[in-house]
């Protein structure tokens, strides 16, 4: 674990470094990103994380395709880190495949679990998306490696209305598979199964020329009997009802 995370501060120090000098040369090669999310609960592949409110900060760097990112969930409650602190920080570097079809990425992420010591992960993953003016359909794959714990496949949809020149309403709806090992690992339940569903809806207002503020609401669910059986036993923040509807406003900026 130890030698990914330092190989991802190198891209993430690399990419830095990269984006300042191309800032002095006045290039638009390299762009920033910053997100600053609070949410009423973390929930991640069915999974319910926290059941409390937190804060979910995200800023990425990308230079000529190369994207090195941050991402860290930290809790407004010291129910389940014992602290106001961050119980998960991931690292990650993808690649965006340049291909004029679809947009297409391949990665790594390395998640930092702050507060279970014994709980660790690494995984590798493929993205795809067909942007268009209708729907945008998406699939995405992850597989473990370090120590296999298998593999989790998403597919979703995603549509935007411009409903002014600065508001946007955007819906979503995702749904995801877990293979057997994926999801002995994360729910104690054996074989390949369909594990949660999502729906969303979020309004995108913009503030400023690359600052924006949006209000989302998502519904996310357990297909699965055994799978939310399983969840309400093993998840340390398990709750008895899988079904969950969660709140988020975030504030987000580019530049």
């Amino acid at each position: 674990m130890k030698k990914n995370t330092l190989i991802l501060i190198i891209l993430l120090t690399s990419a830095l470094s990269n984006t300042f000098a191309q800032e002095a040369n006045d290039t638009p090669v390299s762009s920033a990103y910053i997100q600053l999310p609070v949410v009423s609960a973390y929930n991640w592949r069915g999974q319910i994380i926290d059941d409390l409110p937190v804060v979910q900060p995200y800023m990425s760097i990308t230079h000529r395709g190369f994207t090195v990112s941050a991402w860290g969930n930290f809790s407004l409650d010291d129910k389940y880190t014992g602290k106001h602190d961050f119980s998960e920080i991931d690292l990650t570097a993808s690649y965006l495949i340049p291909v004029s079809f679809a947009e297409i990425s391949v990665g790594i992420i390395d998640y930092l679990p702050t507060v279970q010591a014994d709980w660790e992960l690494h995984e590798m993953f493929l993205t795809a998306k067909y942007p268009n003016d209708w729907i945008i359909p998406r699939v995405e794959a992850y597989r473990s490696f370090n120590d296999y714990v298998g593999y989790y496949l998403l597919a979703g949809l995603s549509r935007q209305f411009e409903l002014s020149k600065k508001l946007a309403l955007a819906a979503d709806f995702y749904s995801g598979f877990g293979s057997s090992k994926w999801n002995i690992y994360s729910f104690g339940v054996d074989g390949d199964r369909m594990n949660d569903g999502a729906v969303s809806l979020a309004l995108k207002y913009q503030l400023g020329s690359a600052l924006y503020v949006t209000p989302s609401i998502k519904y996310a669910w357990l297909w699965d009997s055994k799978i939310q059986t399983g969840a309400d036993e093993t998840l340390p923040a398990a709750s008895s009802d899988s079904d969950m509807l969660i709140g988020c406003l975030s504030m987000e900026y580019s530049f």
